[in-house]
């Protein structure tokens, strides 16, 4: 016999002939105590009994206990108690499911130890304490642990945490990776991570934003990160401080909001009302030239008709003939205007559309000189045409002829008399490159950029003083840019200038 068992025999020395000792200490625990025997009926059972399970104390005497657990907690007991049997030294501790009177199940939490062999006893004493509450709250606390952790695998803002004084990452959620393009694993590898991402732009801003957010508690940036394949991520970030007992600064948490649409769609209404300005703007220049330059033709027809009309029996008929030239030449060029400024405003309203037909580019060119042989005759310029080889564009043949013909004009308007100018086109894989060349007074390189605004303080007058509206060079941008070509001018002042422009290749 061990000491231990020595020391338990001298503390029921006390119950050998002095039962009713035992039973006021156990039915004055707070704890059922029960003794089964072998087979695990019951033999003893305390008044905590009914109180716990609402059976009196001693109505199931003879009864098995096994027969009020749990049937899913009922084979693990069973093993269990049979081990304490074969195990007197064994003592166990147990949780399991009994039966309520009501027929509800009630958590107990049992501590067994056999005295079988034990004369005064000779039996299992069982002792067990209610631990439904705990088991509820632990229940609780597991579906809730589950809840948070449901929500956090699944919210799509990134929830983190950092430790402090370390300012090493605690948590990261796994909506990270789907963000970022990095897992959470990848953060915790390289613990400097989190702030390699950050925008290089950005970053200056961090010391900044870390002091307000310590002198604040609280703080909503914005800021850019770049995700693993290279492209801009725009975050909002709410961060807060977390103090512990002592006022120490423990910990930094906060969630992450993707708003990379949000800020491009931000963007993109910024670049809206920026062509908006510029839409209200040009609407502005445009009413400003329709007003300079139709005002003024139509102020030199309104004052030479009416010296007409006065003088028509005084003049002789050359005089009137000058007249009736300078009346005409201003009529085509307001009419000329008229069409150019209608054929804008439709492009412009998205109403211009393409009839794309083939061209040969020789034929169209040579037609369209024969139209302006008067105009170069009044300067004695020769316009010449030519190709390498036959070419065919695609094109919509009004189109065309608009851009050429006031490509061709304002090629006359600013070459000296006497002067050549060339209208050529080159291949190349898929587009044509057609280039009017002339030998004239050229362009500042200031003044390029500006030919393709609508202004109104772009016009030169050419070499005979001939005025134009600079309005021409505008619409064969929009024009060409609607074949989805480019247009552009290589001049230097003194040497004349190539306007250069695209088309692309008929390829049948």
């Amino acid at each position: 016999m061990n000491d231990n068992q020595i020391n338990i025999d001298k503390r029921f020395q006390l119950f050998e002939n002095n039962f009713e000792t035992f039973k006021i200490l156990s039915d004055n625990s707070f704890d059922i105590i029960n003794i089964l025997d072998r087979e695990g009926k019951i033999l003893f059972e305390s008044i905590a009994t009914e109180r716990i399970l609402g059976y009196k104390a001693g109505e199931r005497i003879g009864q098995v206990a096994f027969n009020f657990v749990h049937p899913d907690d009922i084979e693990h007991i069973a093993i269990e108690f049979q081990d304490l049997i074969q195990n007197p030294q064994n003592q166990k501790v147990l949780e399991f499911r009994f039966k309520h009177i009501n027929g509800s199940w009630k958590w107990l939490e049992t501590s067994g130890q056999n005295f079988l062999d034990n004369p005064h006893i000779k039996g299992i004493i069982i002792n067990s304490r209610d631990i439904t509450d705990r088991k509820t709250t632990e229940k609780n606390l597991k579906e809730n642990e589950q809840r948070v952790t449901s929500i956090l695998n699944n919210i799509t803002d990134i929830v983190w945490s950092i430790k402090m004084p370390e300012l090493k990452l605690d948590y990261v959620s796994p909506s990270v990776e789907k963000i970022y393009g990095y897992s959470p694993k990848d953060f915790f590898d390289n613990p400097n991570l989190w702030q390699e991402i950050i925008h290089q732009d950005d970053k200056p801003l961090l010391n900044e934003r870390f002091q307000f957010l310590l002198a604040n508690n609280y703080a909503i940036f914005e800021r850019r990160n770049i995700h693993r394949n290279g492209k801009v991520v725009w975050i909002l970030d709410k961060s807060q401080v977390i103090y512990n007992d002592n006022n120490e600064i423990v910990k930094i948490e906060g969630i992450a909001h993707d708003i990379t649409e949000l800020k491009e769609r931000e963007f993109l209404i910024q670049q809206q009302n920026s062509e908006l300005s510029k839409l209200n703007a040009d609407k502005d220049r445009f009413i400003k030239i329709l007003a300079h330059d139709l005002k003024n033709p139509f102020n030199s027809l309104l004052g030479f008709s009416d010296l007409l009309l006065k003088n028509l029996h005084k003049y002789d008929m050359q005089k009137i003939e000058k007249q009736l030239k300078i009346i005409n030449q201003t009529t085509h060029q307001t009419y000329e205007l008229l069409e150019q400024i209608l054929l804008w405003a439709k492009s412009q309203s998205g109403k211009l559309t393409l009839e794309l037909q083939k061209l040969e580019f020789l034929k169209e060119i040579n037609e369209i000189i024969v139209t302006l042989e008067n105009q170069a005759k009044e300067k004695n310029i020769k316009l010449s045409s030519f190709e390498n080889e036959k070419t065919v564009l695609t094109a919509d043949l009004n189109m065309f002829k608009t851009v050429m013909r006031n490509i061709i004009s304002n090629a006359i308007k600013f070459t000296n008399q006497n002067g050549q100018i060339n209208i050529y086109a080159e291949k190349n894989q898929s587009n044509t490159i057609i280039t009017v060349s002339d030998n004239g007074i050229g362009i500042d390189k200031n003044i390029i950029p500006k030919l393709w605004e609508l202004r109104t303080d772009n016009t030169t007058l050419g070499t005979n003083n001939e005025k134009g509206t600079g309005f021409g060079l505008i619409l064969c941008k929009e024009l060409i840019e609607k074949h989805n070509g480019q247009i552009w001018v290589e001049s230097e002042v003194g040497k004349g200038s190539d306007f250069k422009f695209t088309l692309p290749l008929c390829n049948d």
